[in-house]
Parts: C-alpha cells; structure tokens; sequence
C-alpha cells in the first residue's frame, strides 16, 4: 500500500512552484538539494532517488530556479 504521506516529490515541487507564483515576478529561486557521494550499493533502494526526481520535475515545472546539488559523504569509506 502507497501512502500519500510517504511523497516528497509532489510536494517540495508544489511548494516552491506556490512560492514562485507569490513571490515578486522577475526573482529567481535557488533549491539545495543534498547528492550523496559513493553511497553503498546496498543503500541504493533507500534512497529512491527522490534529488534527481525533484531536479527534473523542478526543471520542468518551475521556471527561473536555479538547482544547486551539495555533495556531502557520510562517515569515513
């Protein structure tokens, strides 16, 4: 079973395309999104991939907004 609550996507695109329409016409946007850097390969099905479905839906949907990938590493490996 799916649950709505369990969405990211969907949502963080909804709230900053809002923001976009709100906000002063003619601004632009900066979206931080977190890209880890040499995650297990037993890690990968947690991730979902949930950064680079945002990215494309961001690109896609909102315009004038700049999205900016921070890389960041957990731990030593």
């Amino acid at each position: 079973m799916i649950s709505p609550y369990r969405t990211t996507v969907r949502p963080l695109a909804n709230s900053i395309r809002w923001r976009a329409a709100t906000d002063l016409a003619g601004r632009s946007r900066a979206v931080l999104l977190p890209h880890e850097l040499h995650p297990a390969w037993w890690e990968w099905p947690l991730r979902r991939r949930v950064a680079r479905r945002l990215t494309q839906r961001l690109r896609r949907d909102v315009q004038r907004a700049a999205i900016i990938e921070i890389p960041y590493a957990l731990g030593s490996r």
